[in-house]
């Protein structure tokens, strides 16, 4: 169980609905990296989970693929896939009111020296 993907879905995640729900439900397998290798994971699992049918699963799936917020690191068919939640890595700050905001990629991207007022406020209330 992964707080760091969980964080990652609830913060960050531009999906809604059943795409939020499964990718909920795969962070919640997921390890710190965002990796989700959990062989009960698969389609009918996640469609009992959501109470929607498997070829939904399908579609969320291929819509969260498309979003960048999942990849599949194997299984296709009928086979247990493993996944990875792509973003989960990349590294957190809190601006001053304690917000969590991403450095890196294509997400957000902070000043340098924004970045070093939110650690050292961060550093100051300890």
């Amino acid at each position: 169980m992964s707080w760091e993907a969980q964080g990652w879905v609830y913060f960050f995640s531009k999906s809604k609905g059943n795409e939020r729900f499964i990718l909920m439900e795969i962070a919640k397998q997921a390890n710190a990296e965002g990796d989700c290798v959990d062989e009960k994971l698969g389609h009918q699992r996640l469609a009992l989970k959501a109470n929607i049918t498997i070829r939904q699963v399908r579609r969320v799936v291929k819509k969260l693929i498309d979003m960048g917020e999942l990849e599949v690191i194997s299984g296709i068919g009928r086979t247990v896939s493993q996944y990875r939640l792509p973003r989960v890595t990349l590294d957190i700050v809190y601006d001053k009111v304690g917000r969590p905001q991403f450095v890196g990629q294509d997400i957000h991207v902070l000043s340098q020296k924004s970045v070093q007022n939110v650690l050292s406020d961060r550093t100051s209330m300890s």
